[in-house]
């Protein structure tokens, strides 16, 4: 799971410069690619919440890039993974099936990602 936060302050969707826009929808496919390339998954999902009965809480626009897997939890509702409208079960997903990642795994998986996207390395 990977955010893309503007540096420039927009409350949402609504609320972005066209320009800035149009720049993150370059960078986000380029982003998954790597993102998926250095898990190893070859599906994703990207979600975007606009607004408090959308679901958003944090009101800065940012979107967030879930690499997926088989059976991964984060649609609880669907053995296959898929979205049937439910949206992302925060808190009652079969957290079983999620990947618990060590703070060495972590750091790895952003190099992994650094690597794909040929950055130099992971800005922790």
């Amino acid at each position: 799971h990977v955010l893309v936060i503007p540096k420039a302050h927009c409350r949402d969707l609504l609320d972005i410069d066209q320009d800035l826009l149009a720049h993150l929808a370059v960078s986000i496919p380029r982003l998954a690619r790597g993102i998926m390339k250095a898990v190893g998954s070859d599906s994703f999902n990207i979600l975007q919440n606009n607004g408090a009965t959308s679901g958003q809480v944090v009101f800065h626009l940012h979107f967030h890039i879930l690499p997926r897997r088989p059976d991964d939890g984060i649609f609880p509702n669907n053995s296959s993974g898929a979205s049937k409208g439910a949206g992302v079960n925060h808190s009652n997903g079969n957290s079983n099936n999620r990947l618990k990642l060590s703070v060495q795994h972590r750091a790895q998986l952003a190099a992994a990602i650094s690597k794909e996207l040929g950055w130099p390395g992971p800005r922790l």
